[in-house]
């Protein structure tokens, strides 16, 4: 994911980035609707509305109990309603943060289908297999803590609260992004040490 963002900021303009990374995020969903046999309708159909990902979080080996990571999708779209309606069109760090913790959450659901297809054909022991999830609900934690930074930067922002405020709520609101996208490189290198190719 480092590698994606680092490609992006080097290759498109300021302005464009967080376009070129929502396609970036976006296109492999397309491109997985036309390797199963999908048309030009079913590639629009994952490009847009995400018809060939799960509605329901991927499912973790081991874990029965139920979390509140499904929440998260409705969560992050909301604050994007949120940042659109206070902030207009122009883009801002809560437009920016919304679109990088939706790409974290679509490269997890990635990360998380692509193992899973994996354990079918290649069954690992179980403490393996709580490994994997126990990195997973790191990165739902840390979505979740996004989530709660953006919260409180949008309060702080319709309270017209004082300057110093603002910023402190903004640099937790970074840091937590920048602990979940860590979170998520950590789940992709552990997943790939087992041989999975992603």
């Amino acid at each position: 994911m480092d590698q994606l963002i680092d490609a992006i900021q080097n290759l498109v303009p300021h302005k464009y980035q967080p376009l070129a990374l929502a396609v970036a995020v976006l296109m492999p969903r397309g491109l997985y609707a036309l390797k199963n046999g999908g048309g030009l309708r079913e590639f629009l159909m994952a490009m847009f509305l995400g018809t060939n990902t799960p509605a329901t979080p991927p499912a973790i080996p081991g874990n029965t109990t139920s979390t509140p990571a499904a929440k998260i999708p409705i969560l992050l779209a909301m604050l994007g309603c949120l940042a659109l309606g206070t902030a207009g069109c122009s883009t801002t760090q809560q437009g920016v943060v919304y679109k990088s913790a939706s790409a974290v959450q679509t490269a997890l659901d990635g990360t998380m289908t692509i193992y899973g297809d994996y354990l079918k054909i290649h069954p690992l022991p179980d403490a393996t297999r709580a490994k994997v999830r126990d990195a997973y609900i790191k990165v739902e934690a840390a979505l979740t803590v996004v989530v709660d930074a953006e919260i409180a930067l949008g309060t702080a922002t319709a309270q017209n609260s004082p300057s110093a405020t603002v910023t402190a709520a903004q640099g937790q609101q970074t840091a937590a992004l920048a602990q979940a996208s860590q979170a998520l490189s950590d789940l992709v290198a552990l997943v790939r040490s087992f041989g999975v190719k992603i």
